[in-house]
């Protein structure tokens, strides 16, 4: 990936500029499941300001928390930790999510930079469509929304052919910078985007 370290945009900071890789090499290393939270959190930095989008972290945090307490099998070590977590007012600091925050949006800028000619393609089939569909809580909304869109990324790596209803889903493509073919449908207008056009 080539960064341009023109000193007209960074100053005299240029020789120190680079990726910021922290957070997805943190996610790589640990698994699956922190990868998967990578993505989300890349998804919340591309969509919501700082302040924004910790609030959201936090209400995620607390409301699985409450979710899994409520759930918490007390013969089970998840549970016991669910259930003493909550009962102590255990909680992830919001200083820990602002920097995770801003680490993703690190990651997602230069990934911008790099890929800018898909990433304004995408943009604007996205524009002209209907992204989020809200219904309930914001915890309840991106549950759905983060389930759906990683199920259609994950047939899209494997190049499973998939029909999608939720514009949401493109909004994680974007923030995740995947681009595979497309073909968008709605009332006013019809898109095909494939790889070739994006070259």
């Amino acid at each position: 990936m080539k960064v341009s370290r023109d000193s007209t945009s960074f100053g005299p900071f240029a020789a120190h500029a680079g990726v910021d890789g922290t957070s997805i090499v943190a996610a790589a290393t640990s698994g699956q499941e922190q990868i998967a939270l990578h993505l989300l959190a890349c998804t919340l930095a591309r969509t919501f300001s700082s302040a924004e989008a910790t609030a959201i972290w936090m209400q995620i945090a607390d409301s699985r928390l409450a979710e899994l307490q409520s759930k918490a099998d007390l013969s089970q070590v998840y549970g016991v930790a669910a259930h003493v977590s909550r009962s102590m007012s255990l909680q992830i600091r919001r200083e820990d999510l602002a920097a995770w925050y801003a680490r993703a949006r690190a990651w997602s800028e230069v990934a911008n930079q790099a890929k800018r000619r898909e990433d304004t393609q995408l943009k604007l089939v996205i524009d002209n469509i209907r992204s989020v569909t809200r219904s309930g809580t914001t915890y309840a909304d991106f549950l759905k929304t983060w389930t759906k869109t990683m199920l259609a990324v994950h047939n899209a790596i494997n190049g499973t052919p998939q029909d999608v209803s939720n514009g949401a889903v493109l909004l994680g493509l974007l923030s995740w910078h995947i681009y595979p073919d497309l073909q968008v449908f709605n009332s006013r207008i019809f898109v095909f985007v494939t790889s070739t056009t994006l070259r």
